[in-house]
């Protein structure tokens, strides 16, 4: 705006400083496609978990790559607890970076007890350098060392009828922020892979119930044929 400031023609100017507004919408921005791409991901998932039912390997296998793409993450695993809950049992692994799927050997309590006691301490962990978690300390020293160093990871819990089964963990090699909508977007797949177990469990037990029908159909026509052996032999 021009203005006569002692008889002389002068300039109006004010500026504002648009790097915050313009970070800000940036973020926004880049919130929203991740929220889509969380989306889809789970209605991909949705898809093939009508189709796959209870095969938790072969769920965990296409699942894992899709939730490295939609989180940004290097690394996915699923592990599954043994009866007595002293050991995780490898799933799945995925690496983006080496783009497939890895082997693992069982992570035990009595080595890592303070990590164990660490993912039971909630629904889900979220750590955005382990370094700065003491109770990582051995995991870095003695686990995560063979497969390089893992600077953040968010393991959520899940569940079965109200028992802990398994544990999803999403890993970067790289400090990472776990922010809130990441941490819905764990809650969502781990209600997936709950799915999952609960289908594997009734197909356990439909084998279940096949198999000893079977049994007492066989020892049923055995305990018949005897039976018709014996009355044979008495006329």
């Amino acid at each position: 705006k021009i203005l006569n400031y002692f008889n002389k023609q002068v300039i109006l100017m004010s500026c504002k400083d648009m790097t915050k507004d313009i970070k800000l919408r940036s973020e926004e921005e880049n919130q929203k496609e991740r929220l889509l791409k969380f989306y889809n991901t789970i209605q991909a998932l949705n898809e093939e978990l009508s189709a796959i039912k209870g095969d938790i390997k072969l769920f965990s296998e296409i699942a894992t790559p899709k939730l490295c793409e939609a989180l940004d993450v290097d690394r996915t695993s699923i592990r599954l607890y043994n009866d007595t809950y002293d050991e995780l049992n490898s799933v799945d692994i995925y690496d983006r970076r080496l783009g497939k799927h890895l082997s693992a050997h069982p992570v035990k309590r009595s080595l890592y007890r303070d990590f164990f006691e660490l993912l039971t301490s909630d629904t889900y962990v979220a750590i955005e350098d382990v370094r700065q978690e003491p109770k990582m300390y051995k995991m870095i020293d003695k686990f995560f060392s063979r497969d390089g160093i893992i600077s953040s990871l968010l393991a959520y819990n899940i569940y079965l009828k109200g028992q802990l089964k398994a544990i999803i963990f999403f890993q970067t090699y790289r400090p990472f922020v776990w922010t809130e909508d990441m941490i819905i977007f764990a809650n969502q797949v781990a209600a997936l892979f709950s799915i999952v177990l609960q289908n594997q469990e009734i197909d356990n037990y439909q084998s279940y119930l096949e198999s000893t029908i079977q049994q007492r159909t066989t020892e049923y026509l055995n305990e018949k044929h005897v039976a018709e052996k014996a009355n044979q032999a008495k006329t």
